[in-house]
C-alpha cells in the first residue's frame, strides 16, 4: 500500500513512487490533464511547475487509502440477512456504489483508469451472463461510513456495473484481486448469483442536476477545475433527464389579460389565471404550424413578446426564431450570436435558460446559468451582466438564484414569476423580495395532475 498525506503548504496530493523515500515525495505532484493521464512533476526543480489543488469537499471527492475499501468478496446480500461484520456488504452500500457509478457517468466524471470509476476492458474474460456484449465499469464497494472514493488503491473488490445510455444501471457483478496478485482479477463466488438483481432506473435527484446546464455549451467540453480535476460538458442523456425534471420548459403572455402559454416537451397549453383553467392543451406542432418541421416542435428553451403585438421570440440552443401568430409562420431563424450581436463572447449565445422583458424600459432580461444580462435592443447592447443573486437579492437562499426554467411577466407592474422544477415565486422588482413560494400544482391548480407540475411519467423526475 502507498501512504498517503495532504502537502498543506501547497494543497496538493503527493504518493510515493516505488522506490522514493518519504522525504522525495514533495518532489512528485499528482497533475490531472485534459488528455486524462496522471503525471508526475517535479515541483522543485527550476523549471516551470504544475500544481493541482486536492478535490474539494463539494465535490465530495477525497482520496482514501487501501483501508478504505472491501477486501472481501460480499456474501449473502441480496434479499437476505447480513451474514458478514463487512460494512459494505450490504444491499444498501451496493445501491449507493451503483447511484455513485451513475451519477459519475452521468456528469461524464469517468476519465482515466487513476480514478474511479472508470471502464472495464474485462483482461481476464470473466464471464458476466447477460452482459456479454455491453461496455461495463469498475467501481469500488463503498462503506456507508467512508466518503466518496477518488484515487489511490480501493481495497480488493469492485463492484462491476453496466449502464444503458439514458443512464439506468445494472449490477452485473463482483471482481476481486486474487490473494497476493494486485495485477489481475477474479470473479467472486457470489457474482453470477447477484446479477441483474439491482437496478438503478434513470432518475436523478436535484443534487447530480445542480448545476447542469439546460444547453450544450461547447465552451464547457473540457475545463479545469479549480480542484485541478478535468470535468467534461455533461452527457446528453444527463441534461436529458435533468430537463424532464423540468415542469415549465418555458412560458409567456398570451396577449390576452391573465392568460399565459406554458410550454414543456413537444407540447403546450393556453392556462387562464382568471378562472385557473387549461383553455386547450396541444402539440406546439399542431398549435404553433410554423414551427412544424423545426427543432423548435419540442423542448423550447424560452419565450417572450417582442415589441410588436403577435409577434414572440423563441429560443432553443444557440439558435432562435421570431415568430408571428397572426400568419403562422416563422419571420426568420437565426444563431443568438447574429440576432443578439451584444450577447457575443458571452456564455448567453449557447442557449438561454429563462427571459423576460422589462415592462418600464423594453430591455429584456436574459437568464443563464447563475447569471443574467439587461439587454438593450436600441443599441444592441448589454447594459450589465450580473450574478442573479446580486441583482434579484430576494431570491437568496433559495432554489431560484441558479438554472431558472422559465419566468413569466405577470399582470401586474413590475412582478415576475419564476418556475424552477416543481416550485416557483411571484417575485417584485419593486421592493425586491418573493411574495409567495408555491408549488405549481398548488398555485396553479388547473395545471394539477399534467406533467407541468407532476413527476414525469417516463422518467419519474
Amino acid at each position: 500500500m502507498r501512504p498517503f498525506f495532504w502537502l498543506a503548504a501547497f494543497g496538493v496530493v503527493v504518493s510515493a513512487l516505488p522506490g522514493q523515500s518519504i522525504a522525495d515525495q514533495a518532489r512528485s505532484i499528482i497533475v490531472k490533464k485534459a488528455d486524462e493521464h496522471v503525471q508526475f512533476v517535479d515541483a522543485t526543480g527550476g523549471a516551470e511547475t504544475q500544481i493541482t489543488r486536492p478535490p474539494s469537499k463539494d465535490d465530495e471527492y477525497i482520496v482514501l487509502d487501501g483501508n478504505g475499501g472491501v477486501d472481501a468478496c460480499p456474501v449473502g446480500l441480496i434479499g437476505k440477512r447480513q451474514t458478514t461484520p463487512k460494512p459494505a456488504q450490504t444491499p444498501e452500500n451496493i445501491e449507493r456504489t451503483l447511484k455513485e457509478l451513475q451519477r459519475r457517468w452521468l456528469r461524464q466524471e469517468l476519465v482515466g483508469r487513476a480514478r474511479y470509476p472508470h471502464v472495464f476492458n474485462n483482461y481476464e474474460r470473466l464471464p458476466f451472463p447477460g452482459f456479454e456484449d455491453t461496455q461495463l465499469y469498475e467501481f469500488p464497494l463503498l462503506p456507508s461510513t467512508e466518503p466518496i472514493y477518488s484515487g489511490g488503491s480501493p481495497g480488493a473488490v469492485r463492484i462491476v456495473g453496466a449502464i444503458s445510455s439514458n443512464g439506468q444501471v445494472e449490477l452485473a457483478g463482483f471482481i476481486r484481486h486474487p490473494p497476493g496478485n494486485r495485477g489481475g482479477f477474479e470473479l467472486c463466488p457470489e457474482s453470477a448469483a447477484v446479477a441483474s438483481t439491482t437496478t438503478i432506473s434513470p432518475d436523478v435527484d436535484d443534487s447530480v442536476c445542480e448545476g447542469v446546464p439546460h444547453t450544450h455549451d461547447e465552451n464547457r467540453r473540457a475545463i479545469q477545475l479549480d480542484s485541478g480535476l478535468v470535468r467534461r460538458d455533461p452527457s446528453d442523456a444527463l441534461r436529458r433527464l435533468c430537463q424532464s425534471k423540468q415542469r415549465i420548459g418555458a412560458g409567456v403572455q398570451t396577449g390576452t389579460d391573465g392568460e399565459v402559454w406554458f410550454f414543456r416537451g413537444d407540447e403546450y397549453i393556453r392556462y387562464s389565471t382568471n378562472d385557473e383553467s387549461i383553455h386547450f392543451r396541444k402539440k406546439i406542432s399542431d398549435g404553433w404550424p410554423g414551427l412544424r418541421n423545426t427543432p423548435f416542435s419540442e423542448d423550447i428553451d424560452a419565450a417572450v413578446k417582442t415589441g410588436t403585438s403577435d409577434e414572440y421570440w423563441l429560443f432553443k440552443g444557440d439558435e432562435y426564431v421570431r415568430y408571428s401568430t397572426n400568419g403562422e409562420k416563422i419571420h426568420f431563424r437565426k444563431k443568438i450570436v447574429e440576432g443578439w450581436p451584444g450577447l457575443k463572447n458571452t456564455p448567453f449565445t449557447q442557449g438561454i435558460d429563462a427571459v423576460i422583458r422589462s415592462e418600464t424600459s423594453g430591455e429584456i432580461w436574459f437568464f443563464k446559468g447563475d447569471e443574467y444580462v439587461r439587454y438593450s435592443t436600441d443599441d444592441e447592447t448589454i447594459h450589465f451582466r450580473k450574478k442573479i443573486i446580486d441583482g434579484w437579492p430576494g431570491l437568496k437562499d433559495t432554489p431560484f438564484v441558479r438554472d431558472i426554467d422559465a419566468a413569466v411577466k405577470t399582470g401586474t407592474s413590475e412582478e415576475y414569476w419564476f418556475f424552477k422544477g416543481n416550485e416557483y415565486v411571484r417575485y417584485s422588482t419593486e421592493d425586491e423580495r418573493i411574495h409567495f413560494r408555491k408549488t405549481i400544482a398548488s398555485g396553479w391548480p388547473g395545471l394539477k395532475n399534467t406533467p407541468f407540475s407532476r413527476r414525469h411519467k417516463r422518467t419519474g423526475a
